[in-house]
């Protein structure tokens, strides 16, 4: 099951370049169901796959004006990236996690630009 949603995740992000956004967000939305599943049973390997898939699925959901939602996904991934650096602070997801928190700071801006026009 890991392969198949490496490749769900690999395809939507064809998809999401291609500007074909609706099948990108299908297919993050399949990888993250499987990975959650996997997360359950092995959290070290697959929570960072987990996050990486919501990251990228809120940044097609922030491509169709889905604020809220990419907003939660976002927040989410933030989340499992900072519990995973304090249970290995010496491990690669630091910078990581200052990516997602780039991305969230970038998504607020977004969101008090749309406000202001």
């Amino acid at each position: 099951m890991p392969h198949v949603a490496r490749t769900l995740n690999n395809l939507a992000i064809l998809h999401a370049n291609r500007e074909i956004l609706d099948q990108a967000e299908t297919g993050f939305i399949e990888a993250l169901k499987i990975y959650r599943d996997l997360a359950q049973s092995n959290p070290q390997i697959f929570m960072p796959e987990m996050a990486m898939t919501l990251s990228n699925l809120a940044h097609v959901h922030m491509e169709t004006d889905n604020l809220d939602q990419a907003e939660t996904e976002y927040t989410e991934a933030l989340n499992i990236y900072q519990n995973l650096i304090q249970l290995n602070p010496q491990g690669s997801m630091l910078n990581t996690a200052l990516d997602i928190n780039k991305s969230l700071i970038l998504f607020e801006f977004r969101i008090e630009i749309k406000r202001m026009v």
